[in-house]
């Protein structure tokens, strides 16, 4: 049964982190909202792209968790140079 591995990984998941960061992201949705609602047309552009980018990040988090993170060892320093590329360009 395949399935039986994945439920293996969720069961050693840190939720109570996870958990964190759903609080801390309905806080921000929460401070989005208010802010939309502030002005007198509301504009929940803002907010609809913070919850799409949320779900993209939380179904990322979960693709990550079932991943061998060893694979990516050969790979360590060419994602550091090109990371610190990117910060030092931004």
């Amino acid at each position: 049964m395949p399935f039986r591995q994945y439920f293996f990984y969720l069961r050693y998941f840190d939720w109570v982190l996870f958990i964190s960061v759903l609080v801390l992201l309905s806080f921000g949705m929460a401070a989005l909202y208010g802010i939309a609602q502030s002005n007198e047309q509301p504009d929940f552009l803002n907010l609809k792209k913070q919850i799409a980018f949320a779900a993209i990040g939380i179904v990322f988090l979960f693709v990550m968790t079932f991943l061998d993170y060893s694979m990516f060892r050969s790979y360590a320093f060419v994602m550091y140079s090109l990371f610190l590329a990117v910060l030092i360009y931004v």
